[in-house]
């Protein structure tokens, strides 16, 4: 069976805390933002312009996932960070994303326990693009997500474009930084 190519971001899930997509909390919007998807992966700016939330690219800490999207520059005539965006931003949360492109150690049940990066792309219609990495699934503990499984489907199996569940494991809001993986 062919998964099909179709990446949405990051989809919220049941989470270990219950509820069926977690905790929604309104954060600052950097006034120069990047065009924001729902679904994208988001992260606190840091330097001169830290407290306020924009797109993440790879190998980045994670704030959590958009729960909005929010158009390019959409906070620019806002003063005083007024311009908030709704976050899933619960390092407990699980979400469902797809891998790229089937060439690496996410396309088989080996992944489980690893982590993985993503591949940070531009939304379409408000909508994230965003998918994981499967070539970078390793050990390593500043990755942004830990996989915790295949999402559970009868159109979904291991293989190229296949859909896992992940949880935050570098996040801002956790002590230090994500864990190794086993």
């Amino acid at each position: 069976m062919a998964n099909t190519d179709a990446p949405r971001g990051f989809r919220p899930i049941n989470g270990s805390s219950g509820g069926t997509t977690g905790l929604i909390h309104y954060h600052p919007l950097i006034s120069t933002n990047a065009a924001i998807g729902l679904g994208d992966q988001v992260k606190y700016v840091t330097g001169n312009a830290s407290g306020v939330v924009d797109l993440s690219t790879a190998s980045t800490a994670i704030l959590g996932v958009a729960a909005e999207a929010k158009a390019l520059n959409a906070g620019a005539t806002t003063t005083n960070n007024t311009n908030y965006i709704a976050v899933w931003d619960s390092p407990d949360q699980l979400f469902m994303a797809q891998t790229d492109d089937g060439t690496g150690t996410a396309s088989t049940i080996a992944c489980v326990g690893l982590n993985i990066d993503i591949v940070a792309t531009a939304p379409s219609g408000g909508e994230s693009r965003m998918e994981l990495d499967e070539s970078s699934a390793t050990t390593t503990a500043t990755l942004p997500w830990k996989i915790m499984g295949l999402y559970r489907d009868p159109k979904n199996a291991f293989g190229e474009f296949n859909k896992l569940i992940v949880r935050p494991n570098n996040h801002f809001l956790s002590s230090g930084t994500g864990t190794t993986a086993l």
